[in-house]
C-alpha cells in the first residue's frame, strides 16, 4: 500500500471515529451507572415510561445531570460487550459482589432476587442495574446499596450450596436408587411408593426424563421412563420395558435410605444396561462409548460368522 493510500485510510478512520463520537456523546451507562466516553459503547432503545408524568420526571432528572445528554440510552463498552457475549449477569455479579464460578443462567437466578418478576424470565435487567434503580453516580455499580449486595451474596451462597449432593425428605430416588443428588428433588407419583407405603421421590436427573416424557403415573410407563433414565435409550413408542425390569422402589432391594451409586442394586440390571449400550453405543457414557462400539463390532462379526456357518451347513445338507 502506497503512502497516499495509507493517509487516505487514516483520514477515513479518524472521520468515522469523529462521526461516532458526535452520534454517541458522553453519557452514564444504563447498566453499571459509570461514564461511557464519547463514541464508546452502544445506544439502546429509548427509555420506557409508564405515563407522561414519568417521562417528565425523567426529563427533569436528566436536566440536572451535567453533560449526560444520552441518559438511559447508552451502554458503556464493557457492559455492551458482556451483553453481546451473553454473559451480562455473570459480569454484573463479579463486579458487584465478587462472585465467580457461576454459569450465566445461574447468575440470572441470583440477580432475580432483586426483581419483581420471575427470576427465570428472559433477560437480566433487574433491580441491580442503574436503570432499574433510577440512579447513576458515574462510578460503576456505586448505586447498588449495601443491603442489596448482601441479598445477592446470600442468594449466591444458597445457589452454590445447592450444588452439593443432598437427600430428599422422602428418602432416596425411587427410580434410580441414588441416596443423595445435586439439584431439586421431585415428589414421585402415588403409583410408585416404598414397600411400607410411604412416598418416594425422583432425583433431578430422573425427574428430567420423567417430565420430558409427560410426567406419566402408570407403573408401566414409569418403567419405560426408568429404562431411558438408566441407559439414555428411549424405549420406542408402543414397546414396554423388559418384563423383569423394575424401579428401585419396587425392587427386592428397595430401601428409603437409598444407594451410593444409582442403578447399582443388582447384577442383572447392570448387565441389561450394558446390553443396551452394546446395541446402541451412542447412548453410553462418553468415556465408555469407544469400548461398547468395539464390543458391538465384535458381536456383529461373531453373528455374521455364525450366520455364514449356518448357511454352509444348510447347503451341505442338500448335497
Amino acid at each position: 500500500m502506497n503512502r497516499a493510500a495509507t493517509i487516505q485510510r487514516l483520514r477515513e478512520t479518524l472521520s468515522a471515529r469523529d462521526e461516532r463520537e458526535r452520534a454517541l456523546p458522553r453519557a452514564k451507562c444504563r447498566v453499571c451507572g459509570g461514564w461511557a466516553r464519547k463514541g464508546e459503547g452502544e445506544r439502546t432503545r429509548e427509555p420506557e415510561f409508564a405515563d407522561a408524568r414519568d417521562k417528565a420526571d425523567h426529563a427533569y432528572w436528566l436536566s440536572r445531570q451535567p453533560g449526560d445528554v444520552d441518559g438511559w440510552r447508552r451502554t458503556c463498552a464493557m457492559c455492551a460487550r458482556a451483553e453481546a457475549e451473553k454473559r451480562a449477569a455473570s459480569t454484573i455479579l463479579l463486579a458487584v459482589v465478587g462472585s465467580h464460578d457461576l454459569k450465566e443462567h445461574e447468575a440470572s437466578r441470583v440477580i432475580g432476587v432483586l426483581r419483581n418478576r420471575d427470576p427465570d424470565g428472559p433477560g437480566f435487567v433487574g433491580g441491580v442495574t442503574a436503570e432499574a434503580n433510577g440512579r447513576a453516580t458515574g462510578t460503576p455499580w456505586d448505586h447498588v446499596s449495601d443491603a442489596d449486595r448482601g441479598r445477592l451474596r446470600e442468594a449466591w451462597a444458597t445457589l452454590i450450596a445447592a450444588r452439593s449432593p443432598r437427600p430428599s425428605q422422602w428418602g432416596g430416588c425411587g427410580m434410580c436408587g441414588r441416596a443423595e443428588a445435586v439439584g431439586d428433588w421431585w415428589r414421585a407419583p402415588d403409583t410408585l411408593r416404598w414397600p411400607d407405603g410411604s412416598r418416594t421421590a425422583f432425583c433431578a436427573a430422573c425427574a428430567a426424563v420423567w417430565d420430558r416424557r409427560g410426567g406419566p403415573s402408570h407403573i408401566d410407563d414409569l418403567r419405560r421412563v426408568g429404562v431411558e433414565a438408566a441407559t439414555g435409550w428411549p424405549v420406542p413408542l408402543g414397546n414396554s420395558a423388559p418384563p423383569l425390569f423394575r424401579l428401585f422402589a419396587e425392587s427386592r432391594s428397595a430401601d428409603p435410605a437409598g444407594l451410593t451409586e444409582s442403578w447399582s442394586w443388582s447384577d442383572g440390571l447392570r448387565q441389561y444396561i450394558e446390553e443396551v449400550w452394546t446395541r446402541h453405543p451412542a447412548y453410553a457414557p462418553e468415556h465408555r462409548r469407544e469400548g461398547f462400539e468395539q464390543r458391538r463390532r465384535v458381536e456383529f462379526a461373531a453373528m455374521t460368522a455364525e450366520a455364514s456357518s449356518e448357511k454352509i451347513r444348510q447347503e451341505a445338507a442338500t448335497w
